[in-house]
């Protein structure tokens, strides 16, 4: 049997069930990667996330030619792209990861239902998650609505269904030599994005190391450490739980086992990290099972301030934050770092979310649109969730971290001191 395996966020070869299932089912399979043309033109992205997929293709594709494996690429629609390739190639069956975006959920409804039109079988696996979110529900059945009591509710299924971590496959013997080898891989121009300088290491072998980075050091004062934006306090592995160049099950169980090693790791500091990692997973039930999320908030709250007017203020203090000229110096540096860089830490996020939202009185999907267009990690999902908790459009759990809108304000106290 032939196998066509469709790499979307699982830019990996250890931990990948779809890989993993082809290799073990097929005598023959063909690696492809579709570049969204519609999504690539929408600029929903920026040139950072752009040129850090570029770099996670690169040396994926580099890994699957060491096993005698060529990746193959197409840039168009995907439904009509992979429907092409699946019929060019005579594949039996299509392998592919599941995805959670209302977007992404439509479309591969559609294109499974085609593929079986053409009598092809099709394989989807769990993988952008640890648990979906059915697999985490309330006792009526329904997905939770507060992060507290869906993380208690995890950790429940987590003890009673632990999850595996899945080897590099032994791949088939055979594999199909194909016309597409001699095609050269797009840039980022060729793309439509400028090309920009990264300051995080792409790939699979770079998450990997940076994992372990974290593991040796920043996680042994996560608990303090994670809320200060000037040290090295967390493990930056969001690009790659973006792209899926290493797995949340590797994440979490490579914690849980240098807790297991004793030593000065602590509980709390390990606990704390794997929190954020269910934080991530809450918003991905969240967007999964309220789709509406995508287009408008979540829960609405009385006594909230109504939105500064469109207009010529708002437009100035609007562009005043996307481009670091506030006058709050915090702010501001927080922002130039995400033009510049990509990528901001995530107690300074709150804190340019916080001033955007509270004080400059400005729409929070403006914000979330222009971190999207700038993050090396944007996600939807985790952009929209934490755009809306700062925003109050979700119910807050319980926390001893200083909220970003208190953060906020003791930083305005602090200026306002400096200047008397």
């Amino acid at each position: 049997m032939r196998g066509l395996v469709w790499f979307r966020r699982d830019l990996r070869l250890r931990d990948n069930p779809a890989l993993s299932a082809a290799c073990k089912e097929c005598r023959e399979i063909v690696p492809l990667f579709v570049f969204d043309e519609p999504l690539l033109r929408s600029h929903v992205f920026g040139s950072a996330c752009v040129g850090f997929m570029l770099g996670c293709l690169d040396e994926l594709r580099r890994s699957l030619a060491g096993h005698g494996l060529t990746l193959a690429w197409q840039t168009g629609e995907p439904i009509d792209t992979v429907l092409r390739m699946a019929r060019d190639l005579a594949v039996d069956a299509v392998y592919w990861n599941r995805d959670y975006e209302p977007v992404a959920l439509e479309r591969d409804r559609t294109i499974r239902q085609r593929l079986a039109q053409q009598g092809r079988t099709v394989r989807t696996f769990k993988d952008h998650v640890v648990f979906e979110a059915e697999e985490v529900l309330g006792q009526t059945g329904q997905p939770f609505q507060r992060y507290s009591a869906y993380r208690d509710r995890w950790w429940i299924k987590w003890r009673a269904a632990t999850p595996s971590v899945l080897p590099v496959p032994a791949f088939p013997s055979r594999h199909r030599g194909s016309v597409l080898d001699a095609v050269a891989w797009p840039s980022a121009t060729a793309l439509g994005y400028n090309p920009v300088p990264l300051w995080i290491e792409p790939g699979e072998q770079a998450a990997h190391a940076r994992l372990q980075w974290f593991l040796r050091g920043p996680v042994h004062e996560y608990v303090s450490g994670r809320n200060l934006p000037a040290i090295e306090g967390t493990s930056k592995l969001s690009p790659h739980l973006r792209f899926g160049t290493i797995s949340a099950r590797t994440l979490v169980h490579a914690a849980l086992g240098a807790l297991s090693k004793g030593g000065r790791v602590s509980r709390a500091d390990v606990f704390s990290w794997i929190d954020e990692l269910v934080w991530r997973e809450f918003f991905q039930q969240v967007l999964a099972a309220f789709p509406r999320v995508a287009e408008g908030p979540f829960k609405t709250k009385p006594g909230l301030p109504a939105p500064r007017p469109a207009g010529p203020d708002r437009n100035r203090l609007f562009a005043a934050w996307c481009q670091g000229q506030t006058g709050y110096p915090i702010v501001d540096a927080g922002m130039r770092q995400l033009n510049q860089t990509g990528w901001m830490h995530n107690r300074m996020r709150m804190v340019v979310a916080s001033f955007l939202v509270k004080d400059l009185r400005i729409d929070w999907q403006s914000g979330e649109r222009h971190f999207m267009q700038q993050l090396v990690d944007g996600d939807l999902a985790a952009n929209n969730g934490n755009w809306q908790w700062c925003a109050s459009r979700r119910f807050r759990a319980k926390s001893s971290i200083p909220r970003a809108s208190t953060f906020a304000a003791m930083c305005r106290n602090w200026l306002t001191c400096r200047r008397n």
